[in-house]
């Protein structure tokens, strides 16, 4: 095609037309010439942080060495309830309490105190309640088997000496026998057993220290058709020689108050103090609100507490208080542990064995016994303060 082009006039506004052209062909705007190529769309920015959950949501940590260190997780996540990979600052309620690092370690400092511990990403704050006791044991950082004498020092801050570990007669187990938290502690009572020689476990956790006070809790079950037989022991605190097998304290050596079950499983307190009628220790039998016995049911799962106050010295004001499931059971205000200042609540007796001492005590078959969730605090577990202070059994 050709374009006939001729006067004046056509010869200014054709450079025109083909400048509008060109603009157009080039991409530019033919409305204005002038403005720049705006390129592509920005690509959307990060998405914020929306909310931050610590985890686990209550924590106990123990102040004696219990395995892995406690840690707590932050939980970062946008709007839309993804997760997001964001620093955490941690922070710490009370420092002189319990410490927090950089990666949530936790280091407890003082046992009694409860403490907020805080995670912050981008201005958005998460928190979890840590309660600092003298010492908690749930055996999920455990190994499964058989436990050693390596693991028992380890978890148990280094015990002198200990029965029935190397034995083999204490495990790391899991599966439809343990309790809620998976993992739990087995010990085997072999038949004709008697003594912690002959079947069962016995070892001692240093506490560090002498309290005045404390409690002492831990989940407990038989296994199933569990023959009772004359009796056996069970867990408790004790102080100083840790009196036992026929020892009677005299105020100044020592003291213990472990826990005893009798015929058809029926519960006690088996306690050794100053005051008690001869040799053996005091039996000091748990009732319901009815004043009847409690009786443990084998293949059922129990929770125990102890309270152990020391009494001032020449006055009969210690107390010792037992619960089961929570309610309580056992109420003794007026026992004498010691004649001395210096005597105090420094040990727990991980105990429990047929027996007694004679083969009338010993297992009539093998037989099992789960221990779990083990832990000694300065107050009640789950409350803020411990509550105001306010017939004889089989000997071992």
């Amino acid at each position: 095609m050709e374009l006939a082009c001729r006067g004046p006039g056509i010869r200014r506004v054709l450079p025109l037309l083909l400048c509008v052209f060109a603009g157009a062909c080039s991409g530019g705007d033919p409305a204005n010439p002038a403005a720049p190529d705006p390129g592509p769309s920005p690509a959307p920015g990060p998405e914020p942080v929306a909310s931050v959950q610590v985890v686990p949501g209550q924590v106990l940590v123990g102040m004696i060495p219990s395995g892995a260190p406690a840690r707590v997780f932050a939980l970062v996540r946008d709007r839309a309830g993804q997760p997001l990979e964001r620093p955490v600052a941690w922070e710490s309620s009370d420092p002189e309490a319990l410490r927090v690092d950089a990666d949530g370690v936790l280091t407890p400092q003082r046992p009694g105190a409860t403490v907020q511990v805080t995670g912050t990403s981008e201005g958005v704050r998460g928190s979890t309640t840590v309660s600092v006791v003298v010492y908690q044991n749930d055996f999920e950082r455990q190994a499964l088997g058989p436990l050693t004498p390596a693991a028992v020092a380890e978890t148990w801050n280094a015990p002198e000496w200990m029965q029935g570990v190397a034995e083999g007669r204490v495990h790391v187990v899991e599966g439809d026998h343990t309790s809620q938290s998976g993992r739990s502690l087995r010990v085997s009572f072999p038949r004709g057993g008697v003594g912690p020689g002959g079947g069962g476990a016995l070892w001692i956790l240093p506490l560090g220290r002498g309290y005045t006070e404390l409690y002492a809790s831990y989940r407990f079950r038989f296994g199933p058709g569990f023959q009772f037989v004359q009796g056996g022991k069970l867990p408790g605190l004790a102080g100083g020689a840790g009196n036992t097998g026929g020892v009677r304290p005299n105020g100044r050596d020592g003291w213990s108050g472990r826990m005893m079950w009798s015929r058809n499983g029926r519960l006690l307190q088996y306690v050794y103090h100053p005051d008690q009628p001869g040799s053996f220790g005091d039996s000091w039998v748990w009732t319901d609100a009815q004043r009847q016995p409690v009786l443990a049911q084998p293949g059922r799962w129990y929770r125990v507490e102890h309270r152990v106050v020391m009494n001032t010295p020449g006055r009969r004001d210690g107390v010792m208080q037992g619960w089961l499931d929570g309610v309580l059971v056992m109420d003794r205000r007026n026992v004498r542990f010691r004649e001395v200042e210096s005597l105090g609540i420094d040990a727990f007796h991980v105990s429990t064995f047929f027996g007694g001492s004679d083969a009338a005590w010993a297992a009539a078959r093998d037989e099992v016994l789960y221990l779990d969730d083990v832990v000694i605090s300065t107050v009640r577990p789950g409350q803020a303060a411990p509550p105001p202070s306010p017939a004889p059994g089989p000997p071992g």
